[in-house]
This record gives structure tokens, C-alpha cells and sequence, in this order.
């Protein structure tokens, strides 16, 4: 296979085999403070070899796309916790990530790219009442470029900036109403936080709030109902957003939608073939 002369928008490089190896080595602990607190830990790395299309879909003028595998580092402490109504746990995280593939100033993959991310997650579970229960999961981090440079459409890459399409903030309340073994019914508070939309942190997206609400009804042992319904409040959101050319841009969000699932058992002596 020959390559394409310029003028096409994607050079096609001649066949050749490129072949990756990485080491992920992870080491971890757990250790029982008491019967309902314990400390846990990990260091680990992980890669992620080059694709196909960044290997291979080259911009006209790139013969050969010398990549490396993206490899992150990372290091977890946290501790766990569980009583007769509250159960939860919280983890420190540090992460190292280098190697990222981008578009340089000429539109050609490079590796080279580097990231921090620091952090907060945690999780709660409190039994409010026999019958009433609220699940809490959060994550409070700041994901920053570690590197300088100007990229492809002069896109500027400054080290401390925070990552495009990264929010500091994501998280979700959910509260379970549960009357008895027959039905559970479920309202769900989620959130995004504000995050930039381009390297250069100039634009950005103030974030949103979703209220969904799902239930479950046991008709009877055979035939039972479920149903679903999404963004409440019918607020306008985007899934994702960024900024190109000038613009802002909005992959927008489902609008209110109700789903009902109806399940019916014909036999259950079927189950246990």
C-alpha cells in the first residue's frame, strides 16, 4: 500500500505492524480498624495503547504517527464505615496521567500530553426509617493540564488550566421509599457542576440539576410494573458541551420522558430450568 499524495484531507500511511508493551503493576491493602471501620489503599497504573485512527487516520503531510501508550498513575486512601442506620465510605485520590495522544500545532498526532487530577469521592447510605432510606454518592476533584504548548487551530494548552469538559463537581442524592416487599418507589436528585469548554479556559458551562423518579409495583408473582420518569422538571440541558469554531456548541439533554415496563412470569417453574 503506497501512501496518497497531498491534497487529501487524510493521508493514508504504507502497512506496516506496531506492537505495545505495558507493565500495570497495582499494589493494595485493606485493614480492619474494628468490626466497622476499616482503611483501604491502592497504587496502581494503568495504559491505554494508541487507536487505530490515531494511529493510521493521519492529516495530509503525516507519514508515520510515533505514539506511545497513555499511562496513568494513581494513588487511593480511604477509609470505610458501616452502623446499624449508616454505612459509607470516602477515598483520597491523586492521578498522574501522561503519554495523552492530541493534535498538534500542524494537526498531527503526537503524544506528550499530560494531566493531574486530585480529588474527593464518597458514598452514604442512611437508614432514615424502617421504610425510608437516602443514598448519597459524590465527587469533588480538579482535573489541570500539566503541560504547555499550542495545538491544532491554535488551541493553547497552559499547565494549571483545568481540563476542558471537567467538572470539579458531580454528585447525586436518591431517596428510597420502600412500604413494603412488594413495591420501592425512588426520587433522585443529580447534579454536574460548571465546567470550561476549551483548554484555555474561557468559555464554560454553568452545570445543571436533574430530578428523575422511578418505582417498582409487585402485582403479584407473576406480573409486576416499572416505571420511569426522567427529568421532572423538564429543564433544558446538554449532555455535552464545548466550544468550536467561534461558537458554542450543545449536544442537548432528553427533555421529560416517561418509560412503564410491564413483566409477566407465564410459568414460573421455568425459572429453575
Amino acid at each position: 500500500m503506497t501512501t496518497v499524495p497531498g491534497g487529501c484531507l487524510y493521508s493514508r500511511p504504507a502497512s506496516r505492524s506496531d506492537a505495545f508493551t505495558n507493565v500495570a503493576p497495582n499494589f493494595s491493602f485493606n485493614y480492619a480498624v474494628r468490626a466497622d471501620v476499616s482503611v483501604f489503599g491502592a497504587l496502581a497504573r494503568g495504559f491505554r495503547a494508541p487507536q487505530a485512527t490515531e494511529l493510521y487516520r493521519l492529516q495530509s503531510g503525516q507519514q508515520v504517527a510515533d505514539l506511545d501508550s497513555e499511562r496513568i498513575d494513581s494513588l487511593e486512601i480511604g477509609m470505610r464505615w458501616s452502623t446499624e442506620r449508616w454505612s459509607g465510605d470516602a477515598a483520597l485520590f491523586a492521578m498522574q496521567k501522561r503519554e495523552s495522544v492530541f493534535r498538534d500545532s500542524d494537526g498531527f498526532n503526537v503524544s506528550g500530553a499530560r494531566s493531574k487530577h486530585r480529588g474527593l469521592e464518597f458514598a452514604l447510605d442512611w437508614q432514615l426509617a424502617e421504610a425510608l432510606r437516602l443514598e448519597i454518592d459524590a465527587s469533588v476533584a480538579r482535573h489541570t493540564y500539566d503541560f504547555d504548548t499550542v495545538a491544532a487551530r491554535g488551541e493553547t494548552f497552559v499547565s494549571g488550566n483545568d481540563v476542558d469538559t471537567a467538572p470539579r463537581w458531580f454528585g447525586s442524592a436518591e431517596l428510597f421509599f420502600e412500604p413494603g416487599n412488594n413495591a420501592e418507589f425512588a426520587l433522585q436528585w443529580a447534579s454536574i457542576g460548571d465546567y470550561y469548554l476549551d483548554a484555555e479556559n474561557r468559555f464554560s458551562y454553568p452545570g445543571h440539576s436533574l430530578m428523575n423518579l422511578r418505582s417498582r409495583i409487585e402485582l403479584s408473582q407473576r406480573l409486576s410494573v416499572t416505571a420511569r420518569f426522567n427529568n421532572i422538571l423538564d429543564k433544558d440541558v446538554a449532555d455535552r458541551a464545548d466550544y468550536a469554531f467561534g461558537q458554542y456548541r450543545y449536544f442537548p439533554g432528553r427533555g421529560r420522558e416517561l418509560f412503564i415496563e410491564l413483566r409477566y412470569l407465564p410459568g414460573l417453574a421455568r425459572e429453575g430450568r
